[in-house]
């Protein structure tokens, strides 16, 4: 029980860690563009 709920909190966390890595990588990108637009 003790492993399932580990890892359970562990793919939580990869997700949590995906989705804030895409947040940033958006926003970078949106940056650059904007950059490169001018």
């Amino acid at each position: 029980m003790f492993s399932a709920h580990s890892r359970l909190r562990h793919a939580v966390a990869d997700t949590f860690a995906m989705v804030v890595y895409c947040t940033v990588v958006n926003m970078m990108i949106e940056i650059f563009s904007l950059w490169y637009d001018v």
